[in-house]
């Protein structure tokens, strides 16, 4: 009869051994809990971009300057009106002096003198007298259109050194073309006539230019005359 032999130590390493069974020499230390994950360092702070206020202050100095112009003009226009207008237009659109033909229009006008210092216009019968002194322009018209054209003395303005603006004195003009009545009427085409306009100024004053026009209107054109 065999004698049934003591049990060993189980072999570890044989696939009857438990997965619970502990290693030899004792129980394995606990694992170690695992590390706290590095705190996230405070994110440092994007500086601030610097704003530069000197394109501000340009823009802001040059909006003022031209809300000051606009101004300026605004209150030339209402203190001035109409003549500061014309005075601008005549220095800056073409202009012809004596003797020279000047178109606007239908009717070509050639002012041929200009006489001021005058004191009474008429005959004896008949006569106007100055308020100051008159001054006698003549000149030439021409219908250079297809129609029929009226000239009016009443649309042609006369202007100072300065810009000061005379209208023409209708009643003396009727006057002063007492023997040329076809001057203040009708022109057909392809007519042209002679007359005179005047104006009542004052005594110490004078005429440097004219704007003529062919209609009310109509834009005008400037003739030099001083």
């Amino acid at each position: 009869m065999t004698t049934p032999q003591p049990a060993g130590p189980p072999h570890w390493s044989t696939p009857e051994t438990a997965a619970t069974a502990p290693p030899l020499g004792g129980a394995p230390p606990p694992p170690e809990p695992p590390a706290p994950p590095p705190a996230a360092e405070p994110a440092e702070p994007h500086p601030q971009p610097r704003r530069d206020v000197r394109p501000w202050m340009i823009l802001g100095s040059a909006g003022l300057f031209l809300l000051c112009c606009y101004g300026a003009v605004a209150v030339a226009l209402v203190t001035w009106g109409g003549d500061l207008l014309h005075m601008i237009r005549d220095r800056t659109t073409h202009s012809v002096g004596l003797n020279q033909p000047a178109r606007d229009g239908d009717l070509e006008f050639r002012v041929r003198t200009m006489h001021c210092g005058v004191d009474r216009i008429g005959d004896p019968l008949v006569s106007q007298s100055a308020v100051g002194q008159f001054c006698v322009v003549q000149l030439d018209v021409r219908n250079i259109g297809r129609h029929p054209v009226t000239f009016a003395d009443t649309l042609q303005r006369a202007y100072g050194p300065t810009g000061q603006q005379y209208v023409a004195d209708p009643s003396a003009g009727i006057l002063v073309n007492a023997d040329k009545q076809d001057f203040l009427s009708e022109i057909n085409p392809g007519n042209q006539v002679t007359g005179a306009v005047v104006y009542d100024i004052p005594r110490d004053a004078r005429i440097v230019r004219l704007r003529l026009h062919e209609s009310p209107g109509s834009p005008g054109v400037g003739v030099r005359t001083g």
